[in-house]
């Protein structure tokens, strides 16, 4: 209440916020909220004359095991000064040995979950506080019954947490760790997750098809909620591989649109109030080898907001990605697509690494983004392999035919060195944007007790 009061005062009428109630059934969180502000000369949001601090800060971790009493960590990358320094890496030594872990981001928050059940520890998901990317702090975690986490996916106050190797899904709230609430889903087993604004998207395979399945992670949404999963009906997309070893189904979504990839391809639905569209569009097929990372985000005018054009990117093991931009609502019809550098993942001898690269738009609450953060794995002169991170201002015209889109990248790359072992790294990633502001004075000269909806 006081946040959201200082917020008004600070904008004053030149700025304008949306609230919410949980009384109407929808996620209120600091987060969610869509603050319009005036700008400065030089585009920058302000607070009473003085600048705001955009931060864009990249976790990165390795979902693959170390040995069985060795730490393990995740990265920490500040790119907020990227075109003027070296960005800032900070390594992050996990609550837990012997395992790998998948990362996930949004706000001022990372969540980081254990990708295998260390020995001696159950699995687990850790809260981090990344709003000062130079010192990341734990602020709790929560303990799962799950052989591992496989997938995860932080929006807002929420982690949903996917069962490695199984079909359950964890949907944790960031205020109540101790109560992780427990679903089964209805897929034969779960490979990716993905949560924007209500609705979640999981994703597998289900009776020899690769599939996924939709639905709100607000309880009271008694027709479509995380409990209805295991009852439900999946929509399937193309034919399972079925063989040991066969790529993951991979997802991503933004709230209108969830992009899917059985390795070999890659399928667009549209999703309304938690429905998906009876039939998949998808764009001109990948030109890399396997496909193993995809992520999707509407593309944005000069204020944040849509603007009439979808983007995906995906990537695999090459020393690029494609990125995608179609018009609705042909997306598949002309696709305009650009493939820019992963940062030479290669190997000594000038080998290109057989190892996964991974891709993720930074969404804003519209579902529309401007950056995207990519991560390929290299090894370099003293054969010690090492991830390198990038960063990536997307712009979209969308007009004149298909339109155009450009990748531009951010200053300087980012490397941080994997741990052991230096087989199959497979890299797991999330970026999140925020601002800083000074802090108020306290206390706030309001008393307890008015709603919000007085302010």
């Amino acid at each position: 209440m006081y946040l959201l009061e200082h917020i008004r005062n600070t904008f004053g009428t030149s700025g304008s916020l949306t609230g919410c109630s949980q009384s109407s059934g929808r996620i209120c969180d600091i987060r969610d909220q869509v603050i319009a502000s005036p700008l400065s000369s030089n585009g920058a949001r302000v607070m009473k004359g003085q600048d705001m601090t955009e931060k864009i800060v990249v976790v990165v971790g390795s979902s693959v095991s170390a040995g069985e009493y060795e730490p393990n960590y995740f990265w920490v990358i500040d790119f907020s000064n990227a075109s003027a320094a070296t960005p800032g890496v900070v390594q992050v030594q996990l609550p837990f040995s012997g395992s790998g872990c998948v990362v996930d981001c949004a706000g001022t928050m990372a969540a980081v979950g254990s990708s295998t059940k260390p020995s001696g520890y159950g699995s687990s998901v850790t809260i981090y506080d990344i709003s000062t990317p130079a010192t990341p702090k734990s602020i709790g975690s929560a303990s799962l019954s799950f052989n591992g986490v496989g997938a995860i996916a932080f929006y807002g106050g929420y982690v949903l947490a996917g069962e490695a190797g199984g079909r359950r899904v964890a949907l944790i709230e960031i205020g109540n760790l101790g109560s992780p609430v427990v679903y089964e889903t209805g897929l034969d087993t779960l490979t990716d997750v993905s949560v924007f604004g209500e609705y979640a998207v999981v994703c597998g395979t289900s009776v020899y098809h690769n599939a996924f399945q939709v639905a709100s992670i607000i309880s009271n949404n008694n027709n479509n909620n995380l409990s209805s999963l295991q009852n439900a009906g999946a929509t399937f997309f193309s034919n399972a591989a079925g063989y040991p070893g066969a790529p993951a189904v991979t997802c991503d979504f933004d709230g209108t649109r969830a992009v899917f990839s059985d390795g070999s391809g890659v399928y667009i639905f549209g999703v309304s109030n938690g429905i998906p569209t009876a039939n998949p569009v998808a764009p001109s097929g990948p030109g890399l080898e396997i496909v193993t990372s995809v992520t999707i985000a509407e593309s944005q005018n000069a204020e944040g907001e849509p603007s009439g054009g979808v983007m995906t990117a995906y990537a695999a093991s090459s020393t690029y990605f494609d990125l995608n931009f179609c018009i609705p609502v042909t997306l598949e019809a002309n696709p305009v697509t650009i493939s820019p550098g992963l940062g030479e993942p290669k190997r000594a001898g000038d080998q290109v690494a057989d190892y996964a690269g991974v891709v993720k738009f930074s969404r804003n609450i519209y579902g529309t983004s401007g950056l995207l953060a990519a991560a390929g794995v290299t090894e370099n002169t003293a054969n010690v392999q090492e991830y390198v991170v990038t960063l990536y201002k997307v712009n979209t015209v969308p007009s004149g035919g298909p339109g155009s889109i450009t990748a531009t990248r951010e200053g300087q790359r980012a490397t941080v060195q994997l741990p052991t072992p230096p087989d199959t790294m497979l890299a797991t990633l999330g970026i999140t944007t925020f601002d800083t502001f000074p802090v108020p004075p306290f206390p706030l000269p309001r008393p307890i007790g008015i709603p919000i909806e007085q302010f």
